[in-house]
């Protein structure tokens, strides 16, 4: 559970899977996420995209962040990693569904490659935190964590979560250039 590429490996399979399953099943859900992400008038102004895209990104970060504290947080980053990608993945069919393939592009780069960049940075903090969580565990129901683990686990997280909040503000950035430039050229 401390690999991050199982986390990694779980976002891909949520976003196939949605993919496979919303091209089956029709919903209002999703063509109200489709209608909202398909106006890209709320990703052109720059300013109040960077701000969003960088309140979501720490809230994801905390998020990961607080599951290290937790002995059964590995199983919440499983579910996290999982849905994010069904999430990605639900609104990306259901774009293509309703607008076609323009845009579902101006949708992949306006949302999907920013939240690719995060990802990165969000599974490095996921392999600290689910560290954390297994040495919680092993100290709740086996008896213990080897000594000096939960406190070298605990300090290498903070210390990577606080390493990682200056890289997220600069990929939020790089997002928000990339989103707005997109839409710019699909305009």
């Amino acid at each position: 559970m401390e690999n991050p590429l199982l986390y990694a490996v779980l976002f891909l399979a949520g976003y196939v899977l949605s993919v496979f399953y919303g091209r089956v099943l029709e919903s209002d859900v999703g063509e109200q996420l489709a209608a909202y992400y398909m106006d890209s008038s709320h990703l052109a102004v720059w300013p109040a995209s960077f701000l969003n895209q960088l309140a979501a990104s720490f809230v994801q970060i905390l998020f990961i962040f607080f599951c290290g504290f937790s002995a059964v947080g590995f199983g919440f980053l499983i579910l996290f990693f999982a849905f994010k990608g069904a999430f990605l993945g639900f609104c990306a069919i259901n774009i293509l569904t309703l607008g076609g393939i323009k845009p579902l592009a101006v949708y992949w780069f306006c949302v999907c490659l920013p939240n690719i960049l995060l990802l990165l940075v969000n599974l490095w903090i996921a392999g600290y935190s689910a560290q954390l969580s297994n040495s919680l565990f092993q100290s709740v129901f086996c008896g213990g964590a080897p000594r000096g683990h939960l406190e070298a686990n605990a300090r290498r997280l903070i210390v990577r979560t606080i390493i990682s909040m200056p890289l997220l503000c600069l990929l939020c950035i790089l997002g928000t250039g990339i989103a707005v430039l997109a839409v710019g050229i699909a305009a």
